[in-house]
């Protein structure tokens, strides 16, 4: 009985030493990512500069991370801290550099975590934690180039800026959400699928005249509306509570009656004196209401350039995201704080936008061409129509904009 009580405890042991050894790694870095040192990014990065220093054009660099070295070195100094790790014995940490470097290159080309690996040498799991909190940092570092106005002051230089690009007077932005493409994620049921079954997340925004953005709410679950995620959004919140510190009503330029100042949304959002939007059906040409949908569509324009370009310059939008919906919300915010930063540095090129003549033709910006059929931005409007919530002081500030419009005040 000793000897049966022995032969099982030899076994025992034996089988604890080779279930040990099966799960003991046989190499903390494969070999074929060991040779991320023999041609750097630190070296390939200095490569492309000097590429550009040669051509005197900013091209080579810019291509690679879609923004110039200058930028580059600027993000690198303010998230560089928040993304260092330290070297171990058994590997090499990944560089700030690099991992800024990968984090921009997801970003502008919307490449795989293989096709990544290929290029910088480093595990495609690793990519996925690199990405996630390098675009943390971003949010956290370049939050001062998202952010809506607390000041009186503030709110009346935007409605300045609207009045003088867009002819449109008291108006403190547009705002409008879209739908962004998401691989299936995992155990969410029907949550995130959106009304054109598919699923998706939600990001909604307020743009200025000058095709930045104010304000942005990403996350929210694919199947609720444009309207419904104002209505759980932090300004919603503010504008309710009189905490956006808006500046009181103001009499439209030439005009008497004071009118609230507004922000320009859709058929998704309620008719509110702090919210304006263009009169349902279709109208006479050359009516009033005709008139002044036009006025409002074309201030409203501003937001959807402000998503196109959005797409345009980060191409991670051209396919459904294949991330969790909280690491897609983190990669969209980055995207969004990133899109403000370059714009607010770079010269805005002929034809970014859409263009207006004398006679009111439309002409589209470059952006069109390109996401034609090739992006994962889709509209939400008319998914949830409000006009039931018509108040009686909104559809005066709508009278009083449209006499604005029908008078030679409002020309350009």
């Amino acid at each position: 009985m000793e000897e049966d009580d022995n032969s099982d405890l030899i076994l025992a042991v034996c089988g604890v030493i080779i279930g040990g050894s099966l799960n003991t790694r046989k190499c903390w870095v494969r070999p074929s990512l060991m040779s991320r040192n023999k041609y750097s990014t630190c070296q390939r990065l200095s490569d492309l500069e000097e590429d550009d220093l040669v051509l005197y054009k900013p091209i080579s660099f810019k291509t690679f991370l879609s923004l110039t070295s200058t930028d580059f070195e600027y993000l690198l100094n303010i998230v560089g801290h928040k993304i260092a790790k330290q070297d171990t014995n058994y590997r090499k940490a990944v560089s700030p550099l690099e991992r800024l470097s990968i984090t921009l290159k997801y970003l502008s080309s919307g490449n795989s975590f293989s096709s990544l690996c290929d290029v910088f040498k480093v595990s495609p799991q690793l990519i996925s934690n690199i990405i996630s909190e390098v675009c943390d940092a971003l949010v956290e570092g370049l939050s001062d180039y998202v952010k809506i106005p607390r000041s009186q002051e503030g709110w009346r230089e935007i409605a300045d800026e609207y009045l003088k690009r867009w002819q449109i007077p008291n108006c403190l932005g547009s705002m409008d959400g879209k739908h962004i493409k998401l691989q299936c994620p995992p155990k969410s049921g029907s949550d995130y699928i959106n009304y054109k079954k598919y699923f998706s997340i939600v990001l909604f925004a307020l743009v200025n005249a000058d095709y930045n953005f104010l304000y942005a709410n990403v996350g929210c679950q694919g199947r609720i509306s444009d309207g419904g995620v104002f209505n759980s959004s932090a300004l919603r919140r503010l504008l309710n509570d009189n905490e956006l510190n808006i500046p009181h009503k103001t009499p439209l330029p030439g005009r008497n009656i004071p009118v609230p100042y507004f922000f320009l949304g859709d058929d998704a959002f309620p008719l509110q004196p702090h919210i304006i939007k263009a009169y349902d059906g279709n109208h006479t040409m050359g009516s009033s209401k005709r008139v002044f949908n036009y006025r409002v569509c074309r201030g409203r324009r501003v937001v959807e350039n402000v998503f196109g370009q959005l797409t345009h310059k980060f191409k991670i939008f051209h396919r459904p995201i294949q991330l969790i919906p909280e690491k897609a919300t983190t990669v969209t915010l980055a995207c969004i704080h990133l899109f403000n930063y370059i714009k607010r540095t770079a010269a805005t090129q002929q034809n970014e936008y859409d263009t207006e003549n004398n006679q009111g033709e439309v002409f589209p910006g470059e952006w069109r061409r390109h996401l034609e059929n090739d992006s994962c931005l889709d509209n939400m409007s008319g998914e949830d129509n409000q006009t039931s919530n018509t108040t009686v002081t909104a559809e005066d500030t709508r009278v009083e904009l449209t006499r604005y419009f029908l008078s030679s005040l409002s020309e350009d």
